[in-house]
């Protein structure tokens, strides 16, 4: 989803009937956030050191800045306002609903035996019930 929302931010100051000073905020926050995306642990991550808790927080943070970004350089245009409203708002909205862990590491995390306490003993119970 970084991918395409960071894509949008780039592409509609171009198309809609813009202000400079929106165009340019928007390209840097769609810049940044495609910098942490692929600094981020996730499966699209190429350095991966950012925690996904930590990239859902500048999720947020960034969104909330893109709704509040045209009041702040006094756009007149009501679709691009429109259009960085919503952007932020779903960036906003998505962030509490992204799963902090990727199915690959979730499973690598269950065989090592990490994880939540009741979850853990669940597993751990079931090693030994095959075991014996």
């Amino acid at each position: 989803m970084d991918l395409l929302t960071a894509g949008m931010a780039l592409t509609l100051p171009r198309v809609l009937d813009c202000s400079q000073r929106l165009r340019t905020g928007m390209t840097c926050m769609a810049l940044t956030k495609l910098a942490y995306g692929l600094m981020t642990r996730h499966e699209l991550g190429v350095v991966k050191k950012i925690p996904m808790k930590t990239h859902l927080v500048l999720d947020t943070i960034g969104g909330a800045t893109m709704a509040a970004l045209p009041f702040m350089v006094e756009e007149d245009d009501p679709q691009a306002i429109t259009c960085c409203v919503a952007m932020g708002m779903l960036d906003v909205a998505a962030a509490p609903l992204t799963q902090t862990h990727s199915p690959v590491e979730r499973q690598r995390n269950i065989s090592s035996g990490e994880g939540s306490g009741l979850f853990r003993r669940t597993v751990a119970q079931g090693r030994s019930k095959i075991l014996n």
